[in-house]
């Protein structure tokens, strides 16, 4: 059944652009809407944002596989994933942010969802209502696989009803957007969403090594999801576990979870802001540190537990992440 909202949504686009719409009805014979639009740009104001403004209106761009996977490779931006069955307001999305990111698009959830897989991206724009898959599916999807949980979304929909935003933020969507909207309001969105990331790798590469026990504890941030949090209380008891081995790899630590090494990079660098190696070597310092703070065992002691086999190289490993020799550290401790 039609709920409607078809004839609300035309209305609101047609107003938009200083229009009108009008209907005539005859019983047994049918409608007919009349819609009047202005030609020409006079009418708009001067901070009207145009889609496709910087395109002629005899070119077509077409944005090709190859394209996207030198977006890809190009630099070091971050990721961003565009799906979107309309082209016009993919290509509108894509000119927005074609400087700040590199970026991947999608014209259908499935697509997208595939992508999503592929490329890992660092953050995902979709719309809700797309064929093959909508991007309620896809957001399910991608929210209940491993690699990709972390990833966060932002979606698109001309849906204004609370029913709808809910359904949207439940699915894990981390913002919702309705139809129409500035770009101002986009770049909004989209910087206050990775500044929140930011905000939580911070929280998780805390200088404190009791971080990793609130983990433990099921205490970590409520802006963490469920699976990402039971990735990093894994590995928190991976860590534990194996402190004081000194030959522990990067590959001992992926072969505990169904990712390959590739996607566990991605994940926890996500999550951390932390490539594997610096992760291994931040948790082993925040842990000699604690253990220093005990009091209990001699340096050369603590050195083994947390996984050196030299005494002296862990002197200066501390050093350098601490900016204190260990010594240093347990004065400076004592003193407190």
């Amino acid at each position: 059944m039609s709920s409607g909202i078809g004839l609300s949504v035309a209305k609101e686009f047609v107003e938009m652009h200083h229009g009108s719409i009008s209907v005539e009805s005859e019983p047994g014979a049918g409608s007919t809407f009349t819609v009047k639009l202005l030609k020409g740009k006079v009418h708009y104001p001067d901070d009207t944002e145009y889609i496709l403004s910087d395109l002629s209106e005899n070119t077509t761009t077409i944005y090709t596989i190859d394209d996207q996977q030198k977006d890809i490779d190009a630099t070091d931006k971050l990721l961003m994933l565009i799906v979107e069955d309309n082209h016009e307001l993919r290509t509108f999305i894509r000119q927005i942010f074609q400087d700040q990111f590199r970026l991947i698009e999608a014209d259908n959830g499935e697509d997208g969802l595939q992508k999503a897989f592929l490329n890992l991206p660092d953050i995902i724009i979709t719309d809700i209502m797309m064929p093959v898959k909508d991007g309620i599916q896809m957001l399910q999807e991608l929210r209940n696989d491993e690699r990709t949980s972390h990833i966060p979304a932002i979606v698109l929909t001309a849906k204004t009803d609370m029913d709808s935003i809910l359904i949207g933020i439940h699915t894990g969507a981390d913002d919702y957007i309705t139809k129409p909207f500035s770009i101002s309001y986009l770049q909004a969105k989209v910087e206050a969403l990775l500044t929140r990331r930011k905000m939580l790798q911070a929280y998780y590469c805390n200088a404190q090594y009791a971080i990793q026990e609130e983990l433990k504890e099921e205490k970590a941030s409520p802006q963490l999801s469920e699976k990402d949090a039971a990735f990093l209380n894994k590995l928190a008891d991976i860590m534990e576990q194996h402190m004081s081995n000194p030959d522990l790899s990067v590959d001992q630590v992926v072969s505990h979870f169904s990712l390959s090494r590739t996607n566990f990079f991605h994940k926890l660098k996500s999550l951390t802001g932390l490539a594997p190696i610096m992760y291994i070597k931040e948790v082993r310092m925040r842990k000699a540190a604690e253990l220093i703070k005990e009091d209990q065992y001699t340096m050369a002691e603590i050195a083994y537990m947390v996984g050196f086999s030299d005494p002296h190289y862990f002197s200066k490993s501390f050093k350098a992440f601490w900016g204190m020799t260990s010594t240093e550290f347990a004065k400076k401790q004592a003193k407190k």
